[in-house]
């Protein structure tokens, strides 16, 4: 597999974690991972011995870190949980957490600005490596082999990564169509350069006000999906201020424009990676080459009907 996928740096991630999002699909969990996802990394907490060393990989906000300070407070365990990710994660602005999580999640090491191709850890060092919709995004050959350096003789590499067919896709896909549509109005160009001074105010009002238009008069589904209804009531709302007080929210509207990119750029990342899955079903042979012996890779299905990717597990042999 190619390189990083994310050669341009993460700051869209960082952004996003800064938001305060726990996970990358919160349209579908409100809180953490449920149901099937979290009954595959229960099973795999419950394989630990007591006073195991954790690493999560591409952790994000610590979703899955969170997990297992959680099962392993529930079942008297002790955890060392280290959590790890390229970008930089803020955990700290997480919302809608109970103070319990909270204070599980501040025992958790987290470690941003650290890619899995270049890990600062001893070798054998960690009993179970976990990743969840992040290692796929990696320069694979480097990742396997930092995961088979640090793993300890009869350690365990389990990871629920993107599968190609998922329910996902098509909610991604639905996504692009709905951003290429705004771009296409000009919409976005259009806040941009005004909330950043390269545009008058009159001149944003006409522009914007053909922008909407041209969206309103469109008749395809992403012309009606809720990303694009949301930035047009947004603008239209803006519109209808006041010179000087449109004027204030200048400032506002240039982030929200850098969010939305960012949102764009997070949305490209996932559907490459997936993109390449398909494209070669063997993309996860890197770990296999680093000496790690396959157990098992399977279908995660959620809520009995959803597919969320596919779950694989490798032991490292002691």
């Amino acid at each position: 597999m190619k390189k990083n996928l994310r050669a341009d740096g993460f700051s869209q991630w960082s952004r996003y974690w800064a938001g305060g999002a726990l996970t990358s699909l919160p349209q579908d969990f409100a809180g953490n991972y449920d149901g099937e996802v979290a009954a595959f990394w229960h099973e795999r907490f419950a394989e630990t011995s007591p006073s195991s060393q954790l690493l999560d990989l591409c952790t994000g906000n610590g979703p899955i870190a969170l997990l297992a300070a959680e099962w392993a407070e529930q079942h008297a365990h002790r955890l060392d949980i280290t959590a790890v990710d390229a970008a930089r994660p803020r955990p700290d602005r997480v919302s809608g957490l109970s103070s319990s999580q909270r204070a599980l999640l501040q025992t958790i090491r987290f470690m941003g600005a650290t890619p899995v191709e270049s890990l600062p850890f001893e070798d054998e060092s960690f009993d179970l490596v976990c990743s969840q919709y992040g290692i796929e995004y990696c320069d694979l050959q480097a990742a396997a082999v930092q995961v088979a350096r640090v793993l300890r003789p009869g350690g365990v590499l389990a990871i629920v990564s993107h599968e190609a067919d998922s329910a996902m896709m098509q909610t991604m896909r639905d996504e692009l169509a709905a951003y290429d549509a705004l771009e296409q109005s000009r919409l976005l160009k259009l806040m941009r350069s005004w909330g950043r001074g390269q545009l008058g105010d009159r001149e944003f009002a006409r522009a914007g006000q053909q922008a909407l238009r041209a969206l309103q008069a469109g008749r395809d589904a992403a012309s009606r999906s809720p990303l694009v209804q949301q930035v047009g009531q947004a603008v239209a709302g803006l519109l209808q201020l006041p010179p000087a007080m449109m004027r204030q929210q200048a400032d506002a509207v240039a982030q929200y424009a850098d969010q939305l990119r960012a949102g764009r750029a997070r949305l490209d990342d996932m559907l490459k990676v997936n993109r390449r899955i398909a494209e070669d079903p063997a993309w996860h042979a890197p770990f296999e080459r680093a000496g790690l012996v396959p157990r098992f890779a399977r279908a995660l299905v959620y809520a009995g009907e959803h597919l969320m990717g596919r779950s694989l597990v490798w032991d490292k042999p002691a």
